[in-house]
């Protein structure tokens, strides 16, 4: 009975040992382990849910009279008499914000102008001033003599007298920091637009804005309503998104502050596991968020943990494999220009992941990770009718600070490396098809990177799952390094505890025989429908695959099927 025992504690040696030789060859290839699968999992996640907040931030731009003159035309009337200008002249405060008038005024420059054509430049000089968002600045026609040549405009600056809430309680702390503009700044309509969708980014907050007259001419008070509603949410959610190696079934829950600091500033916790009582698997999961506006800008941090264990069989014996990792993000984000149907920004991010491998408690020191990157991203949001588009352009480096890995001494030249360079663009849109309580709406997402490195597999992008090309299970997705996906679907506002959707996505991933990634094509289609009653969420679907390698491993049922609930309270 002990030589048995003991043979069978050899064999479970032998095997241990055999499978960390297995990770040690394995973490020195480009193909992603099951760490990395798991990680590549919960990305996908994480980038469809930060997908869903981009697209849903708050359009704050405020009607305004549409231009009464075409700004794009120069032409004048010919009138008897007329005077040739030589020189216009904008006079007035503030003059150095108004430089883009002063340069439309001086393309009238040598032209021969009587009364009309003089009242038709002041009123296409206040209409282009009232396109750029100065809505109460105002621009007159003083009295003088044109025999010098010389045509002088008045420029009278509206300004902002104060900012303040229509509620004493309110601290000013809190227009401070999601308004850029200051009192006694030059009053421009989308300065204002900004503080308001700083203010409106918070849940619990029903923000609305209006310009009073102040006592003197050209003077403007902001006057902020607010309604505050309950500061703290939290939910409860269950799904099936997770890996049959460690639980399909998944339960969360989530808490959210707002305002904890009086700054319009945002805190979220959550955790997650898995839904079973095996010992054998399971994951559990930690994240927190919290960021803070300040004008034009915004500043964010967030952190991002996960252990799993798995049990694997192999000829001799079943071993315990298990895994953590834990990611932290630090962004800021800087409003470049605002126009009334789009902005532009910048964004910097680095980051900072780690994670580790056990097999049986014996760490694979090959599959040891602590990597830093450095992200600047492009953002841009346009609105096209009813077409709301955000664009997302971005260039990723591994970077040696915060004791970031180094490549290892004589690193072969198509080995994987920590000093990758990494592009990748998102794009999203959606709008009404229909107008209506009911409508009909239409989504599209395109996300694609690449990489001229050869990458190591946590830096992979993988396609087929519920978060990238729906109708595959994502137990076996297709990765490299570079690819990319586009998910389209329709949905139906049929009532508000039902909307049914469909959709049809594509992925592929391009051949690279450097790290032996054949590469190729999936697309799937999706039939589903998702709705809301009191604090309820939920959303379930059945996917197919349409097209796939043959190579692919797939559910042989030949269809996919996923739901999704939560409670918010």
């Amino acid at each position: 009975m002990g030589n048995r025992k003991a043979g069978c504690s050899m064999r479970a040696v032998l095997g241990a040992a055999g499978l960390l030789w297995i990770g040690v060859v394995h973490a020195q290839s480009a193909s992603p382990s099951f760490a990395e699968q798991q990680e590549l999992r919960e990305r996908a996640e994480r980038e469809a849910r930060e997908r869903e907040q981009r697209q849903a931030l708050p359009d704050v731009s405020r009607e305004q009279p549409a231009a009464a003159t075409d700004l794009h035309s120069l032409a004048l009337p010919d009138e008897e008499p007329c005077f040739t200008l030589q020189q216009l002249q904008l006079d007035g405060a503030h003059l150095a914000q108004f430089a883009f008038l002063q340069r439309y005024l001086d393309r009238y420059r040598g032209r021969c102008v009587g009364q009309q054509g003089i009242a038709l430049i002041v009123r296409r000089a206040s209409d282009l001033a009232l396109a750029k968002g100065y809505v109460t600045t105002r621009i007159g026609l003083p009295e003088q003599s044109l025999g010098s040549g010389t045509l002088r405009l008045q420029l009278v600056p509206g300004v902002i007298r104060q900012i303040r809430f229509n509620a004493e309680e309110v601290p000013d702390s809190m227009w401070k920091s999601a308004f850029p503009a200051r009192p006694g700044d030059v009053l421009n309509l989308r300065a204002l637009e900004q503080g308001l969708e700083q203010l409106k980014r918070v849940p619990s907050q029903d923000v609305n804005m209006e310009l009073v007259p102040g006592e003197a001419p050209g003077e403007s008070d902001v006057v902020i309503s607010i309604r505050h509603g309950k500061r703290w949410r939290a939910s409860v959610s269950l799904d099936d998104a997770g890996s049959r190696a460690t639980g399909k079934q998944q339960v969360g829950a989530t808490a959210w502050v707002d305002n904890l600091a009086r700054v319009n500033d945002l805190l979220s916790v959550g955790v997650s596991s898995d839904g079973s009582a095996d010992k054998g698997r399971g994951t559990h999961g930690f994240n927190a968020s919290w960021s803070v506006p300040l004008g034009n800008w915004r500043f964010s941090t967030s952190t991002y943990s996960s252990r799993y264990k798995q049990t694997i069989a192999s000829n001799a014996d079943t071993f315990a494999s298990t895994g953590t990792s834990s990611n932290v993000d630090l962004a800021v984000e800087r409003l470049l220009v605002r126009g009334k149907s789009y902005r532009s920004g910048i964004e910097l991010r680095v980051a900072q992941r780690s994670s580790h491998s056990y097999v049986e408690g014996v760490e694979i020191e090959g599959q040891r990770r602590r990597t830093t990157s450095v992200e600047l991203a492009l953002l841009h949001r346009q609105y096209l009718g009813r077409v709301q588009a955000d664009i997302r352009l971005a260039h990723r480096r591994g970077v040696p600070w915060l004791g970031g890995d180094d490549d290892a001494v004589g690193r072969d030249g198509l080995a994987p490396t920590f000093r990758y360079g990494l592009t990748t663009l998102d794009v999203g849109a959606g709008g009404a098809l229909t107008s209506g309580p009911r409508p009909l709406a239409w989504n599209t997402a395109l996300r694609y990177q690449w990489s001229e490195d050869t990458l190591y597999g946590s830096e992979f992008i993988s396609v087929g799952g519920r978060y990238t090309v729906n109708g595959f299970d994502g137990e076996v997705p297709l990765g490299g390094s570079r690819g990319g996906y586009w998910r389209n679907s329709i949905s139906w506002m049929a009532h508000r505890a039902i909307a049914p959707y469909a959709g049809i996505d594509i992925g592929h991933i391009e051949r690279d025989d450097r790290q032996g990634i054949g590469g190729g094509t999936l697309s799937g289609a999706h039939l589903g429908a998702r709705g809301e009653l009191g604090g309820l969420a939920w959303d379930g679907f059945v996917g197919v695959p349409m097209s796939r390698p043959a190579w692919l491993k797939h559910e042989a049922r030949g269809h996919v099927i996923g739901f999704r609930a939560s409670w918010q309270f």
